[in-house]
């Protein structure tokens, strides 16, 4: 378990983004400790690396700190300077002074400038998700995610509260009711040089810009620079494409994030769009983000099946040449690199991401890195599919015989009343199966149990001249679909499970109901619907 500095007992609504203790890292004793973002900056050498299980929450944290080295630069001589102290293991004495001055711009409850929070929003009636700082979380329609149920009663601890405050600048995404995406627009592969200690990686990283610094944005209803001039970089690292408010800590049971119970966070909060970032194209170039140009338009991912091969890295290195990040070319020989990849299709929205390890920035090194396939991908994805071969047809078709021979109207009225019924539910209709079975114990290759409940349930809501088998009659298992077109895109399919439970049963009754109703209807081929699911369910 982290270890927890004096600093971590301050009171929740002092909660302080740089000297509260929410920061894990590694020491060079390989020991885990939970630092605050200030406290990490004065020991950066004697710390081995920040740990973060998500790699968003991994680059949203170095980048918080190097905004702040970028913002108090000019204290200890400017980025050069700051930059050449790092390397050599030290941050610089009149840096940190002035920035502990400054402390009070990152309370996170403040009643007048809250950190990364608009007051203007704060009497909005419509509540959103705390999820809604991450994009992991089920929140609004997001058809990525399959549960939506209870989305507003989402609660956060405090730490996992400023890494989704932190994540708003580089990876917030477009989103539905006119929510913009970060400064990038569509969320960018990201370099990050790594260093032997703290203090070393972040020398890495801090590189000279070519763009005045401007004001950085700490609190308020943030409004950019007019179209067409170029974006400041502490402008650039401040840039807030939401109106948030986080409201008053309230006890929270469980964390949804990180699962801590019984502490203090947020539960609903204000999350709204900013029209001013929303209708600007702002002139800026990411130092950690690729280009291949002029044109201020970061590298992504992209399509998500190239991503799922992982050779999106290789647009890194295409035929139209290299592509730049301002923190690789300010390391040309540097050796050891991670790239953050969020997998982005053109809808400016990430759904996954994942860390490449690059030993070094060199083509043949990222080509290293892009898995080999062993055959290509078919043309379409494999959903269910039917057993290759079939087995035990006598012992199934003699189980149908007895069925169809020897039970009578009230027999089978009692089996069509435990349709969706489990057999303990109905003793009735599981005596009829228990009285089929004694009288072929002898038998070989009977139907499971389980089968051969859902088929006597099956048989029984069919009219009594279509429970006899025919070979050349329908298996309604043929009509079940193994894929499924995506909405809006029809080239596009992706595979379906096979039905299980309660949801088996269903569909098949579907299938043979909208048989029965065809003006034609065909007769079943029951063996062979057996045989199959002798195979399909376990």
């Amino acid at each position: 378990m982290p270890q927890k500095t004096e600093a971590y007992n301050l009171l929740e609504e002092d909660w302080n983004v740089l000297n509260s203790c929410w920061l894990e890292i590694v020491d060079l004793n390989a020991e885990s400790q939970v630092y605050s973002p200030f406290e990490a900056l004065k020991r950066a050498s004697e710390i081995r690396c920040i740990a973060a299980a998500s790699p968003l929450d991994l680059f949203a944290a170095h980048r918080f700190l190097l905004t702040l080295l970028y913002w108090k630069a000019d204290m200890a001589g400017g980025v050069i300077q700051v930059r050449e102290s790092l390397l050599s293991g030290e941050v610089p004495a009149s840096l940190l002074n002035n920035l502990r001055d400054s402390a009070s711009s990152f309370r996170m409850f403040d009643d007048q400038v809250p950190f990364l929070q608009d007051l203007t929003a704060r009497n909005t009636k419509k509540p959103y998700s705390a999820g809604s700082l991450f994009s992991e979380f089920a929140v609004g329609t997001n058809i990525a995610h399959f549960h939506h149920g209870d989305d507003k009663r989402a609660q956060l601890c405090l730490r996992c509260t400023t890494f989704g405050m932190l994540r708003v600048v580089p990876w917030s995404q477009q989103g539905g009711q006119g929510l913009s995406a970060a400064i990038h627009k569509a969320p960018p592969i990201i370099a990050l040089a790594l260093g032997s200690n703290l203090a070393e990686t972040l020398g890495l990283n801090l590189v000279t810009l070519d763009i005045p610094a401007g004001e950085a944005h700490w609190s308020g209803h943030y409004e950019p620079l007019p179209d067409g001039e170029t974006i400041p970089y502490m402008e650039g690292f401040t840039w807030n494409p939401r109106r948030i408010h986080l409201g008053k800590p309230t006890k929270v049971d469980i964390c949804w994030y990180c699962g801590q119970r019984g502490t203090v966070g947020i539960g609903k909060i204000v999350y709204k769009k900013n029209d001013y970032t929303k209708s600007r194209a702002p002139k800026w170039k990411d130092p950690a983000a690729f280009y291949k140009d002029e044109k201020f338009k970061a590298m992504t991912s992209g399509s998500d099946v190239i991503a799922a091969e992982e050779r999106d890295i290789g647009k890194l290195i295409d035929k139209r040449g290299f592509a730049y990040a301002s923190v690789v070319q300010a390391n040309p020989d540097h050796r050891g690199w991670i790239l953050i990849v969020p997998s982005t299709p053109g809808n400016a929205k990430t759904y996954d991401h994942r860390v490449v390890d690059l030993q070094e920035f060199s083509t043949d090194s990222i080509l290293r890195s892009i898995p080999k396939l062993v055959k290509r991908m078919p043309s379409l994805p494999e959903g269910w599919q039917l057993p290759a071969r079939s087995y035990g047809e006598k012992g199934i078709q003699q189980f149908i015989q007895a069925a169809t021979n020897h039970l009578s109207d009230g027999d089978w009225s009692k089996l069509a009343g435990a349709s969706l019924r489990a057999m303990q539910e109905r003793p009735a209709a599981f005596n009829l199966l228990a009285g089929l079975y004694w009288s072929l114990k002898e038998k070989h290759h009977l139907p499971s149990h389980g089968v051969a409940w859902l088929l006597l349930k099956l048989l029984a809501q069919v009219p009594r001249g279509y429970r006899n088998t025919d070979e050349s009659g329908l298996n309604p298992l043929h009509n079940i679909p193994m894929r499924q077109k995506v909405p809006r895109r029809a080239k596009r399919v992706y595979p379906l499970a096979f039905p299980s439970g309660y949801r088996l049963e269903a569909t098949l009754q579907s299938e043979i109901k909208r048989n029965i109703r065809h003006p034609y209807p065909q007769r079943f081929n029951w063996v062979q619907l057996c045989v199959d699911l002798n195979q399909l369910v376990a």
